[in-house]
C-alpha cells in the first residue's frame, strides 16, 4: 500500500522519479545548487541520479510506505533494476517550491520481536542503498555497520 505524501514538492520528486522524467526532475523539482547524500556520504547528485534512478539500467521507482515530518521524511520501498527492492529512508529539505537537498539510505532495522524467526528478523536490512557506504549516523535512522 502506498502512503500519501502531504508535501507537494516532495510529491513532485516522487512523481518525477516514478515517471523516469529526468528533465522534469532537474528543471522543475530541484534547486540549481541541490545536494544529496547516500548512506551518510555526500554524492555527486547528477552522477548518482543517473546511475541509481534514470539510466535504462537503473529504472528507479519509489513506493512510499510511510510519510512523516509534514511529508518531508519518507520510508520508501525503493526499487531499481540494479539493486532490486530495498527499504530506504528519504529526508528532504525544501526551499520554496523545490528540493534543495535530499538524504537517502537504508532504513535502520526495527528491533527484533521476541519470538520472531530469523527469517522475519532483519527483513528490512536486505540489500543496501544503491552504491552507498555504511558509515551513516545512527541518529538519522540510517543503517550502520556490516
Amino acid at each position: 500500500m502506498t502512503a500519501s505524501v502531504s508535501d507537494p514538492v516532495v510529491r513532485k520528486f516522487v512523481a518525477a522519479v516514478n515517471a523516469g522524467d529526468k528533465d522534469a526532475f532537474f528543471a522543475d523539482v530541484l534547486t540549481e545548487d541541490a545536494t544529496m547524500s547516500d548512506d551518510g556520504s555526500e554524492r555527486d547528485l547528477a552522477a548518482w541520479t543517473e546511475k541509481e534512478i534514470f539510466s535504462p539500467q537503473a529504472n528507479g521507482r519509489m513506493e512510499v510506505v510511510e510519510a512523516s515530518d509534514d511529508g518531508r521524511s519518507l520510508v520508501v520501498d525503493y526499487t531499481n533494476d540494479t539493486w532490486g527492492t530495498m527499504r530506504t529512508r528519504w529526508i528532504f529539505t525544501v526551499a520554496g517550491d523545490r528540493v534543495s537537498r535530499f538524504e537517502t539510505g537504508r532504513r535502520r532495522p526495527e528491533p527484533p520481536v521476541r519470538g520472531a524467526s530469523a527469517e522475519t528478523r532483519g527483513r528490512e536490512t536486505t540489500g543496501g542503498c544503491a552504491g552507498g557506504d555504511r558509515d551513516a549516523s545512527p541518529a538519522r535512522g540510517w543503517e550502520t555497520g556490516p
